[in-house]
C-alpha cells in the first residue's frame, strides 16, 4: 500500500523547509515574512501530492479544535438555520467549522457543555430560549469560568462568562394580541410549544399582559402548550372549532402550528380571517404563501449578522470587549389572516 503524503514529501517537492510547510498549513505567512510566490508553491505541492494535514495534531499543538459547537433544543427552527449559515458564513474565513448537538433537556445540556470544557469546541452558542428547559440558572451557573466564548441565545443578561443573543418576544407577542383586541376579539387562543414553565415563558407574558391592560380575563380552555408535532396543534384547532363558545382568534407561538391551524380551520368550513383570526410567530417565509397569507411576529428581515460577527470577534480579536447582549427587534407583520 502506497504511504500517505507527509509534510517533509511536500516540502522536499516544493524546495522549502518543513517548518515554511507548516506555516503556510497554519496561516501564518505573514508574520514569519514567507513571500507569496513561496506560498503558492507550497499549496502546488500539496495539491499535487494529494496531501491532507494531521488535523487532530494541528489541534493538539495550537490547542484549538477550529470548530464552535451550536446547542440546540431540538432541529427544524427556521430562525435557528438562518443563525447556522450566518455563522458560517463569518466563520469560513478563520477555517472554522460548526458542530449541531440538540440539547432538548437538562441532562443533556449539561453533558454537552461538559464536552465543550474538555475541548470539544473552541467557542459555544447555546440556545435556552425556546422554553423547554426549567433550569436555566443552573446551566448558566455551568458556563463560569468555562474559558471558551460562549453566546447564550435566553432572556437573560450578559456575564464575563458569556453573551446573549435574544429577540424581544415578549413585546411582539403584546403587540399581536393587542391589534387583535383592538380588531374586537375577545375570546382569543393561545397554542404554544412544549414549554417547561409556561408562566415565564415570554410569547404567553406577552399574551397575559395584553389581557390584563385591557381588562379581559383569560379562559383557560382556550390556553394550549405542549403542542411540537404538527398533529397535536390539528388536534387542538379540531377541538376549539368543536367547542359550544369557540375562540375568535388564535395566537401561535410559531409559525408552523399557525400555517397548520389556517388548513384546519379551512378544511372544516370556515374562513380566515372572517370566522376565525389567526397569528403566527417567526416570520417564516412559507407564512408569505398561504392563503391567506399569514400575519405574523417576527424580524422584517432575518439576519443574525451581529451574532455571528460577535462570535468571530470572541475567537480571533486581541482586545476584548464588554459582555454584550445583541437584541433583534421582533415585532407585528401585519397581512391577510389577521
Amino acid at each position: 500500500m502506497k504511504n500517505k503524503p507527509t509534510q517533509q514529501d511536500v516540502a522536499r517537492l516544493a524546495g522549502v523547509s518543513r517548518a515554511t510547510v507548516s506555516y503556510v498549513l497554519n496561516k501564518r505567512e505573514t508574520e514569519n515574512a514567507i513571500p507569496h510566490e513561496t506560498t503558492e508553491r507550497v499549496w502546488a505541492a500539496i495539491h499535487e501530492l494529494g496531501y491532507v494535514p494531521n488535523q487532530q495534531a494541528q489541534h493538539l499543538k495550537r490547542q484549538s479544535t477550529n470548530r464552535i459547537c451550536v446547542i440546540l433544543p431540538r432541529l427544524g427552527i427556521p430562525a435557528n438555520d438562518l443563525m447556522i449559515q450566518a455563522q458560517r458564513k463569518y466563520l469560513a474565513e478563520q477555517d472554522y467549522s460548526i458542530i449541531i448537538a440538540v440539547g432538548d433537556t437538562y441532562e443533556h445540556v449539561l453533558k454537552l457543555v461538559t464536552q465543550v470544557r474538555a475541548g470539544l469546541a473552541d467557542a459555544v452558542y447555546l440556545s435556552i430560549g425556546y422554553g423547554s428547559i426549567r433550569e436555566i440558572d443552573t446551566i448558566l451557573d455551568q458556563l463560569k469560568d468555562i474559558n471558551v466564548p460562549v453566546i447564550v441565545n435566553a432572556d437573560v443578561e450578559p456575564t464575563v462568562d458569556y453573551d446573549v443573543s435574544w429577540i424581544t418576544e415578549e413585546s411582539g407577542a403584546y403587540e399581536a394580541i393587542e391589534y387583535l383586541i383592538k380588531q374586537g376579539h375577545r375570546r382569543i387562543a393561545f397554542m404554544g410549544h412544549n414549554i417547561a414553565q409556561l408562566e415565564s415563558y415570554g410569547r404567553y407574558r406577552g399574551y397575559l399582559r395584553a389581557f390584563s391592560d385591557y381588562g379581559i380575563i383569560v379562559q383557560p380552555e382556550y390556553v394550549r402548550a405542549g403542542l411540537d408535532q404538527r398533529e397535536q396543534a390539528y388536534q387542538t384547532v379540531q377541538e376549539f372549532l368543536d367547542m359550544k363558545i369557540s375562540p375568535t382568534a388564535i395566537f401561535c407561538t410559531s409559525d408552523i402550528n399557525a400555517l397548520t391551524a389556517i388548513s384546519t380551520i379551512q378544511h372544516r368550513g370556515f374562513t380566515v380571517p372572517d370566522d376565525i383570526a389567526v397569528i403566527g410567530f417567526g416570520n417564516i417565509s412559507e407564512g408569505q404563501y398561504a392563503y391567506p397569507r399569514l400575519t405574523t411576529v417576527g424580524p422584517i428581515e432575518h439576519t443574525f449578522d451581529e451574532t455571528a460577527s460577535l462570535m468571530l470577534h470572541r475567537l480571533t480579536a486581541t482586545q476584548q470587549i464588554s459582555p454584550t447582549k445583541v437584541i433583534q427587534k421582533w415585532q407585528l407583520i401585519v397581512r391577510e389572516s389577521a
